[in-house]
C-alpha cells in the first residue's frame, strides 16, 4: 500500500483487487450472465485508442475495428 493517503482515509476506504489485466470483450449472455474473453496476443501488446463495432464485411456478424 502506498503512503499517499492518511491512515484515517484508508481505514474507511474500499479496496478493490483486479485479477484480469488483459484487453477483453464482455459478452452479455442475458439474465445477468456475462462471458469475458481475452483478445488475441497481438492486441495485448499495443495501445487501443478507439473502437468501432459495425458490419464491415458481408458475413452477417458484427465486427470490431480497433485503432
Amino acid at each position: 500500500m502506498c503512503g499517499v493517503f492518511a491512515k484515517s482515509y484508508i481505514k474507511h476506504g474500499l479496496i478493490l483487487k483486479g485479477n484480469n489485466m488483459n484487453f477483453s470483450y464482455i459478452e452479455n449472455l442475458g439474465e445477468e450472465n456475462f462471458k469475458i474473453t481475452s483478445l488475441p496476443i497481438q492486441v495485448q501488446t499495443v495501445p487501443i485508442f478507439g473502437t468501432s463495432v459495425e458490419y464491415f464485411n458481408d458475413d452477417g456478424n458484427l465486427n470490431v475495428l480497433m485503432v
